[in-house]
């Protein structure tokens, strides 16, 4: 996605599922070892990469994670 101001933002991960488990396309586990929100920023003028930065956001995780149980998404 591409901001106003130029700049885009690409999802590096997600807040709801910090680790996870597939059998697609091989079995494979993923964790970011980390509850924080997190998000990246990108700087590309004429088709080249100038900057790039990944930002940690905290947040009620706990709160979050008491929700995703309410809604039976114990994982």
């Amino acid at each position: 996605m591409q901001t106003d101001s130029g700049k885009h933002l690409i999802n590096p991960g997600s807040v709801g599922v910090p680790s996870y488990t597939d059998s697609l396309p091989f079995f494979h586990k993923m964790e970011s070892l980390s509850p924080f929100a997190k998000y990246a920023i990108i700087e590309v003028t004429g088709g080249k990469l100038l900057n790039a930065q990944q930002l940690c956001i905290k947040y009620n995780y706990e709160a979050a994670a008491t929700t995703a149980r309410r809604n039976w998404r114990d994982d």
